[in-house]
C-alpha cells in the first residue's frame, strides 16, 4: 500500500515543479518520500533546490550530503555528482 502512495507522493512532486506549488509543500512532499525511499534523488533534489529558494543554503548543503553519506553506506559507491551539478540538473 505505501508504494502506491508513494507513486502518488511522486507524481504530485514532479508536477509541483511545473506550478507555482509553495516551496514549503515541495519540502514536505520530498520528506513523504524520502521516508520510503531515502535515495530518491528526485526527491533530494527538489528538497534541496526548495531549500535555496528560501534562502537555506546551509540546510540544503547538509541535506545532500546526508545523502552522499547513506549513498555511500548502502550502496557501497560514492555519488559522482557535486552538490552544484546536481541542483541545478531537472
Amino acid at each position: 500500500r505505501s508504494r502506491g502512495l508513494g507513486d502518488v507522493y511522486k507524481r504530485q512532486l514532479r508536477d509541483s515543479t511545473q506550478s507555482d506549488i509553495n516551496d514549503n509543500i515541495r519540502i514536505e512532499l520530498a520528506n513523504s518520500i524520502l521516508k520510503y525511499d531515502s535515495l530518491d534523488e528526485e526527491s533530494i533534489r527538489v528538497k534541496c533546490q526548495a531549500l535555496l529558494r528560501l534562502k537555506r543554503t546551509g540546510i540544503a548543503y547538509m541535506t545532500y550530503k546526508q545523502f552522499v553519506k547513506e549513498y555511500k553506506q548502502i550502496l557501497d559507491s560514492d555519488f559522482e555528482e557535486s552538490f552544484e551539478t546536481f541542483i541545478h540538473e531537472k
